[in-house]
């Protein structure tokens, strides 16, 4: 179990507000959640990169439900190819929560670490809109 009880109140304080901008920004962008989130969760919070990526992972199921929420009621889902695209997320989900463990904390760190500076070139790209 986390020992969550231990934490001190401020840090929920500092993570409400970490999760309001991620959220504004990744609801209107699609982009960003994790960017922003996890490097801020393992380099500043100093949480371990397990808990880290957990946080990260289930604190933006509000953002993503008021985002779905809004959109539903405008009329703006593509709901076969969301379907397919969720299924292929939760089996890669799965995969990936059930290997997490097998990797180095070092490693978590390292990837990333890769993923995140990956993500970021490639929105520098030009693309044609």
């Amino acid at each position: 179990m986390v020992e969550a009880e231990n934490r001190p109140m401020d840090l929920y304080v500092k993570l409400a507000v970490l999760g309001l901008v991620a959220g504004a920004i990744s609801s209107g962008t699609a982009i960003g959640w994790g960017l922003i989130t996890a490097p801020m969760l393992l380099l500043v919070f100093q949480f371990p990169p397990k808990e880290g990526v957990v946080l990260s992972v289930i604190g933006g199921l509000g953002y993503l439900m008021a985002l779905g929420v809004y959109r539903h009621l405008s009329g703006g889902i593509p709901w076969g190819a969301t379907l397919a695209l969720t299924l292929g997320s939760l089996a890669g989900g799965l995969v990936g929560v059930m290997t997490i463990d097998l990797l180095p904390v070092a490693i978590m760190k390292r990837l990333i670490g890769v993923m995140t500076i990956i993500a970021g070139v490639a929105l520098l790209i030009p693309w044609k809109d």
